[in-house]
């Protein structure tokens, strides 16, 4: 298995809801990997789950489209080398969510195809 170190933005959708993350100015010497507008840069193994609303990268499980493992979007529009992460979220949701973010990580194919191994942050409506 090839090491990716390249930074990913994780969603475990295991509920109704919407999580996004807006686009801000960068700070002085920050350089940003969302534009607020597209998904340039990012790929999805499913892109049906991700989108930009509102200058926000979204993630969306519904009724009609629900997410029943984890989604991961991905930035591969270059490499990083030392970072500091800067975003908000929020997520929206009366239900149970799972969901986080990681980094400096690896996609690999084992039970579960396209998965992902690696650092990461959980952001949930449960802790």
């Amino acid at each position: 298995m090839r090491f990716n170190s390249y930074f990913l933005i994780v969603c475990s959708c295991l509920a109704f809801f919407p999580v996004t993350q807006a686009a801000a100015e960068p700070d002085s010497g920050f350089e940003s990997i969302f534009d607020g507008k597209t998904l340039n840069g990012w790929k999805a193994a499913d892109g049906r789950f991700w989108s930009v609303e509102d200058e926000a990268i979204t993630a969306k499980s519904t009724a009609d489209l629900p997410a029943e493992r984890n989604h991961y979007l991905v930035w591969e529009g270059g490499q990083l080398g030392d970072f500091e992460l800067k975003l908000q979220h929020r997520i929206l949701s009366p239900n149970k969510v799972n969901g986080g973010f990681q980094f400096r990580s690896e996609m690999f194919d084992g039970e579960i195809p396209n998965d992902c191994r690696g650092y990461q942050v959980d952001n949930n409506t449960e802790t």
